[in-house]
């Protein structure tokens, strides 16, 4: 009787140990930062994660939490949704989109479905409460209205199917840029495409370069321009895709940008392959999140000291091939950059280190996987992904905080 009381205590025990890790915000440390070498003078900032200070210790009495300890709230979906893209407009209002081809709406205290049957949505960006544009499989869509709650979406007038879009940014409501990938007509291979949207909702396909096989991300600023990035076969090994990176000053033609390889592989598999997401947080900062040929993840840095005219960029490994990928890359400002991928990985760097934030409001971690961040300030932050949509609430993060 006694050896089976033991042996019962030292099970309750084993399995409390490992609930209490469950929240901890600790995560396995990414490789140690290395030098760029002839990449440029800008030290991109470590990989390694820091865990906060302690959690304050789980009730049992007390069930489960309402935000997680570091101040992520869950939201109530009306549906199962694949949430994939997220963006606000500033008064509360939050737009996101979902695999499933639907337009959701945060209108400050829950979600509602907007418009669906869309064809699956990927990308989603806005100039100001009552100009929405969205994008995805079928193309990029436009949404009016009197008021936020009334837009209503219609297909721009690009030829049917003439681009699978990927990611839309833009500068003002009669700027806005789409890049994805077409059916080249002459080849009948995939090609990059990129779309310039201006007044009136008019959008044309604009030339970037030839030779792309595919654009999966636009950004830009004011002052730096508008970039994109894509893949293109190598020059030597077609059969071996790698970065293609094009940046477009004001007035200018898109040039190409090369960005440094992976500082511990030779090429080819060493060079830049891909960015996945990232994107401007400010006229002098560039954030991409990416990895070589050969699928190693890195995250480039790029820096202005002249107001985004010339940038010098920087490479850092983010990691192993075998660690969760990031999906999601947000900044405000060059000391608040946002990071979220599988298994439920969060990152937030504060300019001096990473560190790994809490987002379940249980015992248990969050698996599922985010496909989307975005920020305004410190102090809106939201994560959306696979039937999941979680609010940053200051007021209810506590000791141990990433923010």
């Amino acid at each position: 009787m006694k050896r089976s009381l033991a042996l019962l205590s030292a099970l309750v025990l084993a399995f409390a140990g490992v609930a209490a890790c469950a929240d901890s915000d600790e995560a396995s440390p990414s490789p140690s930062p290395v030098d760029a070498g002839d990449a440029g003078d800008v030290t991109l900032p470590s990989t390694d994660l820091d865990a906060a200070e302690p959690l304050p210790e789980a009730s049992v009495e007390a069930g489960p939490r309402t935000c997680s300890y570091h101040g992520f709230c869950p939201t109530i979906l009306p549906a199962a949704q694949t949430l994939v893209d997220v963006w606000g407009d500033g008064t509360g209002v939050v737009w996101a989109v979902s695999a499933e081809g639907s337009v959701l709406r945060w209108d400050g205290t829950q979600w509602k479905i907007h418009a669906s049957d869309l064809g699956p949505l990927t990308a989603v960006w806005g100039s100001e409460p009552t100009d929405v544009w969205i994008g995805g499989e079928n193309g990029v869509f436009h949404g009016k209205g009197a008021t936020s709650a009334a837009l209503a979406f219609t297909p721009s007038s690009l030829p049917e199917h003439a681009v699978r879009v990927a990611s839309i940014w833009g500068l003002s409501s009669s700027d806005v840029w789409a890049v994805g990938t077409g059916d080249d007509p002459d080849t009948g291979m995939f090609t990059g495409v990129a779309v310039h949207c201006t007044s009136g909702g008019n959008c044309e396909p604009v030339h970037v370069a030839s030779g792309t096989r595919s654009f999966s991300r636009v950004w830009g600023s004011a002052k730096s321009g508008v970039w994109i990035a894509g893949q293109r076969p190598n020059a030597d090994m077609p059969w071996i895709d790698e970065l293609a990176a094009f940046r477009k000053s004001e007035r200018d033609e898109f040039t190409d940008v090369t960005l440094p390889p992976d500082p511990h592989i030779g090429l080819p598999l060493g060079a830049a392959g891909f960015v996945r997401t990232g994107g401007s947080v400010s006229d002098g900062a560039i954030w991409l999140s990416g990895g070589n040929t050969g699928g190693g993840p890195l995250l480039w840095r790029g820096t202005s000291t002249d107001e985004g005219k010339t940038f010098t960029f920087t490479a850092a490994v983010d990691g192993t091939p075998n660690d969760p990928p990031t999906n999601a890359l947000f900044g405000t400002a060059d000391d608040d950059v946002w990071v979220a991928g599988e298994y439920g990985q969060v990152r937030h760097w504060n300019g001096t280190k990473w560190m790994a934030t809490a987002v379940t409001t249980t015992d248990l971690p969050i698996t599922t996987p985010f496909y989307g961040v975005w920020a305004r300030g410190s102090s809106e932050v939201w994560l959306v992904g696979k039937d999941i949509a979680l609010r940053y609430d200051p007021t209810q993060k506590q000791d141990g905080g990433a923010k």
